[in-house]
């Protein structure tokens, strides 16, 4: 489950906090970020879960305030930029989440 939520933080994240996102990447922390999120976000959905909600119910009142936080504010000249380097930081994305499954592969 967590790994699910980490790709839904990641890709959330790229198209509604794209300033956020590109620090984030900038600084190698990505990744690190979306999974301290994904293992909050499951540790609290079990807590509902264990209390007697649903997993939809659970999802839907924890997934807001770790995962699918509210966009960011933009100018239009930020949001021009944004969507020309979108592509680009994906493709990152995409290579560094490779690197590092096959980091952990190769250490195992």
């Amino acid at each position: 489950m967590e790994r699910l939520l980490v790709n839904k933080a990641i890709r959330h994240w790229r198209e509604w906090l794209p300033n956020r996102y590109a620090e984030l990447l900038a600084a190698n922390q990505l990744l690190t970020a979306a999974e301290a999120a994904a293992k909050g976000a499951a540790k609290e959905m079990r807590e509902l879960m264990e209390a007697g909600f649903r997993r939809d119910e659970a999802e839907e009142i924890v997934l807001p305030k770790w995962i699918l936080l509210p966009p960011e504010e933009t100018t239009e000249d930020e949001s021009e930029e944004s969507s020309e380097s979108e592509d680009k930081m994906a493709v990152l994305d995409r290579i560094r989440v490779k690197q590092e499954e096959a980091d952990r592969f190769m250490g195992s």
